[in-house]
């Protein structure tokens, strides 16, 4: 948006990146001619689907906008007509909050998942007198909604949006509940999908090109596009270092085995022995974190290794990540681990915040984090991870450049062009 140069000053530079920008950018999508088309969305509760939100709300006349909380156990529909919400119905199930009660009763609770956001979909329309262009499901619980409100003639082409691919795991390693539902019961819910369906969309083309290998070349899909989620261009991001701490990464989301996290640790320490005190920010809860922190201690850098835990205010998690100098993906995924093939949801939140990511080549999105210089790719070691760190916290006019660039990938996915252009290929 501004010249390289100008980026990285502080001042009238910063009070246009920082500002002005997002403020017309929002403005530019309010103001914009609004597209006579209805649309209903059924997506999970994820930090990407307000901004999906935001731009239906912002581009089309009338919106229903249903969202799945499976792990609050709430789902809330809300109505939309030229950006004004008129409407908000809500189910709430949050006597299976319980993980005993949620699993002795799982045909249960699996029953009302998958129909409760059929029902608000239903009711939303008949309320309001709406009938659909398109609808957009989520996952196979939100395109079962939207496949049910197409054969009763309320909506009239289907969106199967893929976030997640979850590959074969024997039963010795997941769990039989888990092994159930992801290793047997997912590649068929996936596979009537992605054929019901009028289109697919997939947060990465690992996802397609799974789909195709687990079932070959004897069966044909909807056709099949790659389409990231999109992201909002937060106050927070920054062309300059202003304001952030020149030795603190951080990290967001639940702490637990495969999110490198313990490397996270170890690179702590050797920065520590090479003289450089860094502060590791952790925001996130589970049982994990205690045997994180009692490493930490046996690594001699409790005291450079700050656990946030679970903080539900988004503009604190804001505060804290943007103070950071970079942030960690250090993601220990294979081709038998489902974040092999998603497009992270807390990279987003971290190129959102103007952060820019450290992260291991084994993700998908590694690809656009080194294509577009929006941080480092490392390999799963400490010695590349120390490398990656010590640039980053060191180099500013390269973190400066680097900050430059996740303002132009985030304003790009926030806009809603690419958004507007698919939905027009189908409606």
């Amino acid at each position: 948006f501004l010249p390289q140069s100008l980026v990285g000053c502080r001042g009238w530079a910063d009070f246009f990146t920082v500002t002005w920008w997002p403020r017309c950018l929002n403005s530019m999508m309010t103001n914009k001619k609004r597209i006579s088309a209805n649309i209903i969305a059924i997506l999970g509760d994820t930090s990407y689907s307000k901004s999906v939100l935001r731009i239906l709300s912002s581009r089309y006349h009338q919106v229903v906008y249903i969202t799945m909380g499976v792990q609050s156990r709430q789902m809330r529909a809300e109505f939309y007509r030229d950006g004004e919400k008129l409407r908000t119905m809500v189910f709430s199930y949050k006597f299976f909050k319980n993980k005993i009660m949620y699993w002795l009763f799982l045909p249960v609770s699996l029953l009302i998942e998958y129909l409760a956001p059929m029902f608000l979909g239903v009711s939303m329309a008949l309320k309001m007198k709406t009938k659909f262009e398109m609808g957009i499901g989520e996952f196979y619980h939100g395109f079962f909604g939207v496949f049910v409100m197409k054969k009763m003639g309320l909506v009239k082409k289907s969106v199967y949006w893929v976030s997640d691919w979850f590959p074969y795991r024997p039963l010795k390693e997941v769990g039989l509940p888990t092994y159930l539902i992801n290793s047997l019961a997912f590649p068929y819910l996936d596979k009537f999908s992605a054929r019901k369906a009028d289109a697919s969309w997939n947060f990465t083309q690992r996802i397609i090109e799974a789909r195709h290998q687990r079932w070959g070349n004897k069966l044909t899909f909807a056709k099949e596009e790659v389409f990231s989620p999109p992201l909002t261009l937060r106050a927070a991001i920054s062309g300059s270092k202003e304001g952030s701490s020149d030795m603190k990464i951080g990290f967001l989301g639940v702490p637990r085995k495969g999110q490198g996290i313990e490397l996270m640790i170890e690179a702590v320490s050797e920065l520590k022995k090479q003289g450089m005190e860094v502060v590791l920010e952790i925001v996130g809860t589970s049982d994990y974190a205690q045997y994180l922190k009692d490493y930490a201690k046996k690594l001699e850098v409790e005291n450079l290794v700050v656990f946030h835990g679970y903080i539900k205010d988004e503009a604190d998690i804001v505060k804290i990540i943007k103070k950071c100098g970079c942030s960690l993906a250090l993601f220990e995924a294979s081709k038998d681990n489902y974040t092999y093939y998603t497009w992270p949801s807390k990279v987003g939140f971290y190129f959102e915040c103007g952060n820019p990511v450290i992260i291991t080549r084994s993700a998908a999105v590694a690809e656009d984090v080194e294509k577009r210089k929006l941080g480092i790719v490392v390999e799963s070691n400490v010695k590349s991870v120390v490398e990656a760190i010590h640039i980053l916290l060191v180099d500013n006019s390269l973190q400066t450049e680097y900050k430059a660039n996740i303002t132009e990938f985030v304003r790009s996915r926030a806009s809603g062009e690419d958004f507007e252009v698919l939905v027009a290929r189908l409606i």
